[in-house]
């Protein structure tokens, strides 16, 4: 089966990583720079980011996940174009995804540029911080525009924050979240909102982690150490809301004050929906309904599943202690 065309407009890394990503799915992919360079200058850049495609499909064969007759095959589904080829790739694309720098000023010419030469593709930024209902005015038939924000490194995280703007089509939505589940994403969709979903978890989390530093709480060491082992494998099996939902709201409101009182900082406070919830005695999952609903789950078996995922995890990131190991550890 030959799969639709992919463009990726702008050279840079993370466009490096959503080729690599498409390429890997067996998809052909166009890289574009609509930039205008002279043809040495357009030929390194297409060296440049061949090579950095070629080397990640070299660290896949290395790690075993990949055979150097697949690398070779999927490389050569990758061509460069300049500005001066760019329309036969656009015009051909059932998608575009724009990646170039952040800034409106930057990104208007870009998007108008692709909306003219890709008259029927969709049309996705792979921007990290601008809204879609900005961007969607440089576009032509912007129900066919929308944000598809990847997170790096591009080629290896599944996720994808998928935002449509106000007047984005359904079908735009629809048609590329099979696309990004055909290539082995992992699409979740957001509305359009300043920081999308992660980074604007990420950066409170981040902030908080060196105000600890620059406060002493601990050390640079202890405080990633803390936050990789104690922090992260949880949320990996678990999300924030379900998490919450396993510990019970009103442990999650009361630690909050806690932490509000203590600390000064009224951002700690639970928002005002888990008053409400526990108002209306949605206390989590025990309670049979928190952030989700546990009313028709087997509890037992759900619970079993999140252990066995943790204690995989755990256990193949190589902390999961041996059956005895104090007996064999000198005091």
């Amino acid at each position: 089966m030959t799969l639709p065309l992919i463009a990726v407009v702008g050279p840079g890394r993370i466009n490096r990583g959503i080729a690599q990503a498409f390429l890997w799915a067996g998809h052909p992919v166009a890289v574009v720079d609509l930039k205008e360079r002279d043809d040495f200058d357009t030929e390194k850049v297409g060296d440049i980011v061949r090579a950095e495609i070629e080397q990640g499909f070299s660290v896949l064969a290395k790690l075993g996940r990949i055979d150097e007759v697949f690398a070779r095959e999927a490389l050569a589904r990758l061509s460069f174009h300049g500005a001066e080829q760019a329309s036969a790739p656009l015009g051909e694309a059932a998608l575009v995804i724009e990646g170039v720098p952040e800034s409106l000023s930057v990104k208007e010419p870009v998007l108008r540029t692709v909306s003219r030469l890709a008259p029927d593709a969709i049309i996705a930024s792979a921007t990290s911080t601008i809204m879609a209902d900005e961007l969607a005015a440089f576009v032509d038939r912007p129900e066919r525009f929308l944000n598809a924000h990847f997170l790096n490194p591009a080629w290896l995280i599944p996720l994808v924050e998928v935002s449509p703007a106000a007047r984005t089509a359904p079908e735009t939505v629809e048609a590329t979240m099979a696309l990004l589940r055909g290539a082995g994403k992992v699409p979740v969709r957001c509305a359009a909102s300043p920081g999308f979903i992660v980074p604007r978890v990420q950066m409170l989390a981040g902030g908080e982690a060196i105000r600890m530093l620059q406060e002493g709480v601990a050390s640079a060491e202890d405080i990633d150490q803390a936050l990789r082992i104690g922090f992260a494998l949880r949320f990996a099996v678990l999300g924030f809301l379900e998490f919450s939902d396993w510990g019970g709201l009103d442990i999650a409101q009361a630690a909050g004050d806690y932490l509000a009182d203590r600390l000064h900082g009224d951002h700690y406070r639970a928002p005002s929906i888990v008053t409400e919830k526990l108002e209306r005695g949605e206390k989590g999952m025990y309670a049979g309904q928190g952030f989700f609903d546990y009313r028709e789950k087997n509890l037992d078996a759900y619970r079993e599943g999140v252990m066995e995922r943790l204690l995989d995890l755990v256990d193949h990131l190589g902390f999961f202690p041996k059956a005895d190991c104090a007996r064999e550890t000198p005091p």
